[in-house]
Order: C-alpha cells, then structure tokens, then sequence
C-alpha cells in the first residue's frame, strides 16, 4: 500500500479467477488505483494428424488473436504439442503482435504430437511464475497419450489456477474413447471456471477465439477489500531554558556578517535600516554575549557606489563590549553599494580560522546577493573544508517571498536557521534566537532524527523517548525526553 505517496506494503498474490495487484490508497479522499499485472494467455494447439485438416483454420485464428492483444494488459506465449518436448515458442511472453506472429509462421507443421497433457504442463507451469490473471486456450480433439503426466499436471494447476478454454476438434471416436476424450476436455476447463467450444467445422476456429477473447478481454467485477494502519500523529518537541537562567548563547566563535549595503539606507517606521540594525547588534555585545567570547564582525557595503567590497571591522578576539559598540556605532552604508554575500561567506574561513570548536555565523542582511557569487557554493565550499560551523540568516524587512525561500536554503545548507524580521522589534528577537544553542534529537539508535534552537520553535518528531543532545553550549549535557501523540513534550535545561 501506498499511503500519502509513502510505499507501506506490497503485496501480489494469485486465486481462483483472481489477482490481487499493488495499490495506492489514499485514506484522505478514499481512492483506489490497482496497478494491473498484464494478463498471461497460453495458446495451445493439436499437432497430431487428426487434427491436420485445421492447421490453416489455427493460424488464422492465432493470428486474428494476437494482432488484438491489448499492449500492457495482455502477454501471449504459443506451445504447440510436441509430445515430452512441448515448450513456448517465444523466449520472453510478449504483448507485441509483431513478435508473436512471426513465431507462428516460422513453427515448422510437421511435427506430430497428441500429448495436450505435455503441453498443458509446459503452460503450467510457466504460467505459476507469471503476476497476474491466467489464461489458456487449448485446440484438439482429446485424444491424448500424455495420462501418465496427470499426477504432476493437476499440481501444476493448483499452483497456477489457469483459466482453461478447451477447443473441441471433431473427432471420429466413438463409445469408450469418445467419452474418454469428452472427460478430459471437461476436466480441464474446470480448474478455473473455463469452457468448452465444440467446433462443427475448421470454419468456425476463428469465430471460437474471437468468442475467448470477447470473454477474456470484457470487463470484470470484483470486489476489494482493504485494511490499514493510520500512523499515530506526532508529538512536539519544545527546548526552552531555565526562567531566570540569564542569556543562553551558543558557546564557541561568533561572527556577524552584516549588510550595511545601499539598501539599508531606507526607512522603516520612521528610521532608517541600518540604524535598527546597529542598535540590535549593539545589545547583542553588550546584553547577550559575555565578554571575552571569541568574536568577529565583517561588514560590506561600506565602499564606493557600484562596490562590491567587505571588510573585517571587527577582527577575532576577545569580546570587548566598549569598543564593539564603538566600530559599530562608525558603520556607515555608502549608497548604491553592492551585496556581496558569497565573498563574505568566503572570508568566513580566513575570519575564524584562529578558533576552536564550533563555530556560530550570523548573517543579517536586507537583500539579495548582486555581485555575481554563489553563496550556497561557499558554504558547501566551508563544509567540504571541514570547518566546523552553522550558518543563521536573518531576513531584515524582506518582502520577497523568492528570496526569503533562497535564505531560507542557505541557512539549511549551513545547517543552521532562517529567521525572518519585519520590523525594530522582530529583529531583536531573530537576533536573540539566532545566537542560542542548537540542539539534535537522537533515537533508539543513536542517529539524529531531528534538530533545532534552543527556545525557538517546537520540533516535529514521531512519539517516543528521544536523547537531547546540546550544542554550542559547554555546561549542557545530554537529556532524555518523552515525546507523546498529538501533544508538546517541553525539556527545560537547567531544572532540577
């Protein structure tokens, strides 16, 4: 079964008169689509002399046959008797006319056999390995020598269940072998709900499996019955600190990257951009981060009109509040000024390669990347470097939905979060957010089902008990939850 385009089960299985084929299910709107197996048909014919005078009459009846064969739902194989040797003329079962006719053409007609139960046997067993519905169709006059093959025959059709359409040929026996021949047709065309055709003459050979056909191809009732499993709904993972646990920031190197392009110039309620985001970055140095982290500040968009310049205002050191909020008070965005988003993700490396341990990159940034670079090539670039890093994006004043998207990757890509901020206020809290801590969801097994941020938001996760394993955070030790159905689990780190 599939469900919601999620592969479940499959199953095929074989019956009297029946198949049961993969299905799609889809418990929202209650439909079901059968992928049907093509229908396997076996066309058998006499070759003894009795039966010599039909042999124009059986080519013409295969062919009108075959050359109507629904491509995808039908495949045919010929056996004529061949006494112990009887086999399909056709290595591979084929829906194509243009291949199964030539077959017939090519068959050489002397070849003299009365043994069906031979023949039937080859269809058989061929056909017990075939998916799908069975058919066999079968043309003479019963007067077989095969007996000695009804034992391993009958266990053939069991395991088979082929539909059996017994063409009767006229025969001039009489009494005893008459009868006889009549038994064994009807025998036959029992196993599966088949039939019998008695023929009055080789005129009336293609008629008869024009009639099989009619009967075989027309469509069908049935009955299906379907059972399944609907997944419970998930659970919700909450991570928030302790109440009056302070500040909670990654631990490790810090870099902003920040856009002090042309852009930030305009005005937002009344102030402009880059002043909003100066005064955020302001707080952050002095309020949220502890002095003396490892920190690093590059800005672009400081150059000349057209300039695609970024510079290191703030190289790695020490975080000194005083003359942080210093530089950054000085940053000042030159109209016109190009984004160079990729360059600067670039420098990444170079900025922070002094440090130790995982590494926090904040990118705040009000537009698109314009001078030609590729930064989800950059951060892939960081990755295959092996620096240790995560990447989060806050969107300042976007309103492009495209873009927000693209922000949206990168910070994927870099393995860390976007956050978007319309306005003073949703800037600080993306900013806040953007420094705490990451957090991985471990199963039973150990591998990691799920991440997320440290009092951002609630994380999907199947029911279950989970290991919390925080990053970024040195003092965080791992912590176990329980995640419940349809419900919000909340670890709080630091409660006793």
């Amino acid at each position: 079964l599939t469900i919601d385009g999620q592969l479940v089960e499959t199953e095929a299985s074989g019956g009297p008169g029946n198949t049961v084929y993969v299905a799609n299910l889809d418990p929202g709107r209650h439909l079901l689509h059968l992928a049907e197996s093509p229908r396997s048909v076996a066309i058998l014919w006499d070759t003894s002399d009795s039966v010599s005078g039909y042999y124009q009459a059986i080519s013409q009846a295969v062919f009108s046959f075959v050359q109507k064969i629904e491509t995808g739902r039908e495949e045919v194989n010929l056996i004529p008797f061949r006494g112990a040797g009887s086999e399909p003329l056709l290595a591979t079962w084929s829906g194509n006319p243009f291949e199964v006719f030539p077959k017939l053409q090519s068959y050489d007609w002397h070849v003299s056999s009365s043994n069906a139960e031979a023949a039937l046997l080859s269809a058989a067993t061929e056909l017990a390995d075939r998916p799908g519905a069975h058919a066999v169709i079968v043309l003479t006059d019963a007067e077989s020598d095969g007996a000695k093959l009804n034992s391993e025959l009958w266990q053939e059709f069991a395991a088979a269940m082929p539909r059996i359409f017994v063409v009767a040929v006229p025969t001039e026996a009489e009494g005893p072998k008459a009868s006889r021949a009549r038994s064994l047709m009807q025998d036959w065309a029992s196993v599966n709900g088949g039939r019998i055709y008695s023929l009055g003459g080789a005129a009336d050979v293609v008629a008869t499996f024009d009639r099989i056909a009619a009967t075989l191809r027309r469509p069908a009732a049935f009955t299906i019955d379907v059972s399944y499993e609907v997944p419970p709904e998930p659970g919700f993972l909450r991570v928030v600190p302790a109440p009056g646990s302070g500040p909670l920031v990654a631990q490790g190197a810090v870099e902003v990257i920040l856009d002090a392009s042309g852009s930030m110039l305009q005005h937002l309620d009344g102030v402009r951009r880059i002043e909003i985001a100066k005064s955020t970055l302001t707080a952050m140095v002095t309020e949220v981060l502890a002095p003396g982290i490892p920190f690093a500040l590059r800005v672009f968009g400081e150059g000349l009109p057209d300039s695609c310049e970024t510079g290191l205002t703030l190289p790695l050191g020490p975080l000194d509040p005083n003359r942080s909020s210093k530089l950054i008070a000085d940053i000042s965005p030159t109209n016109l000024a190009k984004t160079p988003i990729a360059e600067s993700l670039r420098l990444v490396g170079e900025d922070l390669a002094a440090s130790e341990g995982r590494r926090l990159v904040i990118l705040l940034t009000d537009g698109e990347e314009t001078c030609g670079g590729d930064p989800a090539k950059e951060i892939a670039a960081l990755q295959n470097a092996g620096f240790d890093f995560r990447i989060n994006i806050v969107g300042f004043a976007v309103d492009d939905a495209g873009l927000l998207k693209t922000f949206e990757e990168w910070a994927r890509l870099g393995g860390g979060i976007f956050t978007e901020a319309a306005d003073a206020n949703a800037l600080a809290e993306a900013v806040r957010l953007s420094m705490r801590p990451e957090f991985h969801v471990l199963d039973d097994a150990g591998q990691v089902v799920a991440k997320g941020i440290v009092g951002g938001p609630d994380v999907e996760v199947l029911a279950g008990r989970y290991v919390i394993r925080i990053l970024d955070a040195r003092r965080m030790e791992n912590s176990e939850v329980q995640v419940k159905s349809g419900a919000v689990s909340t670890l709080t780190l630091g409660a006793q």
